[in-house]
């Protein structure tokens, strides 16, 4: 079974985490410790680093995590994000066999020019692993929308927000 579930950062903020209660994945670590903490509570094995953006409230913690564990950093190719070991663009997958799970890479810019978002879906399933306001409903969606370049906001927000709220059946 898969479990989907926040970790409390900073003062106002969420870490996503995936697991299996074996392995974890994390998303967007602002900081180390509450990662390297939930971890060692749950006996869990960390098996990657999911990057959606460059802020530092989402990126803080890789290098901490990164003395602890040497595993992938996943990250958006159009960002400089330290520490990336594989940079991403829409269409890439991440296969995560310790989760046995693949997730697609959305280009979601518009919160930054280079976001990217990771899409898991099961045949009855299915959601967006994003920080993002605009596409994430938790109190971890905070911030602002950038304009697009071509002046417009971001139009896969509204096309993916029906899915953050929706299982998807068969």
């Amino acid at each position: 079974m898969l479990n989907i579930v926040p970790i409390p950062a900073l003062r106002d903020n969420y870490i996503w985490a995936l697991h299996n209660r074996q392995h974890a994945v994390v998303v967007d670590p602002g900081e180390a410790a509450p990662v390297l903490s939930w971890l060692e509570a749950r006996q869990l094995k960390l098996a990657a680093i999911l990057c959606t953006h460059h802020h530092g409230d989402h990126i803080g913690g890789i290098a901490g995590i990164g003395e602890v564990y040497n595993v992938p950093v996943y990250a958006p190719l159009a960002e400089n994000i330290p520490g990336a070991t594989r940079q991403l663009a829409e269409g890439d997958t991440v296969n995560l066999p310790e989760l046995d799970i693949s997730l697609a890479v959305i280009d979601i810019r518009g919160h930054t020019r280079g976001h990217i978002a990771y899409l898991l879906s099961f045949p009855k399933f299915m959601t967006v692993l994003s920080s993002t306001p605009s596409l994430n409903p938790s109190p971890a969606g905070r911030g602002k929308i950038s304009p697009s370049p071509s002046g417009g906001r971001v139009g896969k927000g509204e096309i993916l927000s029906p899915i953050m709220e929706t299982s998807i059946e068969d």
